[in-house]
């Protein structure tokens, strides 16, 4: 960030590493171009006394869901720049779920969950701030087969690629009824208890695994999309 040696007080999100035996060379990174390095000053940015951002997780169960929160407190830089806004990131076992930015002191990131495995696994929440300091909570989650019995009805017939379009059946459910994607929970189309829907191809290709939730919280075993 500030193009300058990195200290013991940078952060490991801000650092670069030289290549090639010259400090002036730096690689590509996700944050930051290398160009321009000032390799006779030390990093000024980033204070060993610096206040980091803090964060605190909440996840309270709601049925078969988890309501997510997280509340995040600015350290002594702003959570948020136009070079870097702040996020917050949400991962389960190191995978991240969501991503959200935020803005002010005392600012909220939250969602609604549904955990698409069975027993607790480890949701942590992530922020990080204006200058790329970060900190994190963990807190843990339960899937919902072990805390909420899913409808045996409600079933996945079909998930498969009929041309330019991924095709779903189902059988059983209560109300109206969503095919979602188990990595992220988002919803790829809508129809009514033992009803189909299609959605073009590229969104749901062979491979991907989905499950069917209906309008009262029940949820379908996953499934994988199959080919033609």
């Amino acid at each position: 960030m500030s193009r300058k040696l990195a200290t013991d007080c940078t952060p490991p999100l801000a650092r670069e590493e030289s290549r090639g035996g010259s400090a002036s060379a730096f690689s590509s990174d996700p944050f930051v171009d290398g160009g321009n390095a000032n390799v006779t000053e030390n990093d000024d940015i980033h204070r060993c006394e610096d206040a980091k951002p803090t964060i605190s997780l909440s996840v309270a169960p709601q049925g078969n869901s988890y309501q997510v929160s997280a509340t995040v407190t600015q350290g002594t830089h702003p959570l948020s720049s136009a070079a870097f806004p702040g996020t917050v990131n949400f991962s389960i076992d190191g995978t991240v779920i969501k991503s959200v930015q935020v803005g002010g002191p005392g600012s909220i990131a939250a969602f609604s969950y549904t955990p698409t495995f069975t027993g607790p696994k480890q949701m942590t929440a992530q922020v990080i701030d204006s200058v790329l300091y970060e900190s994190s909570d963990v807190k843990t989650v339960t899937g919902a087969a072990s805390t909420s019995p899913t409808t045996s009805s409600l079933k996945v017939t079909k998930a498969k690629q009929s041309g330019v379009e991924t095709k779903f059946t189902w059988t059983g459910g209560s109300g109206g009824v969503s095919i979602k994607k188990s990595s992220d929970n988002s919803t790829l189309c809508n129809g009514g208890p033992n009803g189909d829907c299609p959605v073009p191809f590229a969104e749901a290709p062979p491979g991907t695994s989905v499950y069917a939730e209906d309008s009262a919280g029940n949820t379908s075993p996953a499934v994988t999309v199959s080919g033609p």
